[in-house]
């Protein structure tokens, strides 16, 4: 049976385990074996100072699982947390996945993980003027010389006006959110624009445990059009799916969505 780094206790009509060390992707059902299924009381500590996290937004950091037989209590006086979400609005990872009845004794903490912050928005374009020689088509009733009348044969007959059109720097990247094994981070500076283009806004911070993503912040106008806004931040990640199936009887520090 898969009890390492675990305490245990087993009687006729109870098992309890308490976990001493940090874990991810803690799968309940594996770490009581046989006796998940078996009509008996299940008790789960989780001891002050240890971590049960997930280092992926795909996975969550402690799995409920179904078939469960008799009753489950998880009593947690650490830190569940899941993974923080990555950059450019990235959502954050689940905490707990609750697929059989559990009560849930909560005297730790309990988080999704933080949302990435949103992409910046790309810098207004700009343009500026060119001149050059027109040649004789181009004086004949031609925009931008505008002649009435042609020119003589091959002579250049005035100074002409152009327009180039030049693009926004790119938005910076949002931060990646807070989450097991990692804090979250200010989204990165934007991208300088060409000639009286603007620069690109800078991207969102990542959000916190428990908290979405800031939305990137919106490219600077040039000369033409405005800059555009940034893209909004990844939301939190859930701290509990399946809570139809909790019961809390303390709910402790918890931060995120409820599934």
């Amino acid at each position: 049976m898969p009890w390492t780094n675990t305490s245990v206790r087993v009687n006729t009509s109870a098992i309890s385990l308490a976990i001493s060390t940090n874990q991810v992707n803690l799968n309940v059902a594996a770490l009581f074996g046989s006796y998940w299924s078996a009509n008996v009381t299940k008790t789960l500590t989780i001891n002050s100072g240890v971590v049960i996290g997930s280092p992926s937004t795909s996975n969550h950091a402690l799995y409920i699982n179904p078939g469960l037989g008799g009753s489950f209590t998880l009593i947690n006086y650490g830190s569940i947390q899941g993974a923080g979400g990555a950059a450019n609005s990235g959502t954050g990872g689940p905490a707990i996945y609750a697929r059989s009845a559990v009560t849930i004794n909560n005297q730790g903490s309990i988080y999704g993980g933080g949302g990435g912050g949103g992409l910046g928005g790309t810098g207004g374009q700009g343009y500026y003027y060119y001149y050059y020689q027109c040649n004789c088509y181009e004086c004949c009733n031609c925009w931008p010389c505008g002649k009435s009348t042609c020119c003589d044969c091959n002579t250049c007959c005035d100074t002409c006006q152009g327009t180039t059109y030049t693009s926004g720097g790119a938005g910076g990247a949002g931060g990646i959110g807070q989450g097991y094994g990692q804090s979250n981070t200010g989204g990165a500076g934007g991208a300088a624009g060409d000639t009286n283009a603007g620069t690109g806004g800078t991207g969102g911070t990542g959000g916190t445990f428990g908290n979405s993503g800031a939305t990137g912040n919106t490219g600077a106008n040039g000369n033409y059009t405005n800059g555009s806004a940034g893209t909004a931040g990844g939301l939190a990640g859930y701290y509990i799916v399946g809570n139809g199936n909790v019961t809390w009887s303390a709910t402790g520090t918890r931060g995120g969505r409820v599934g």
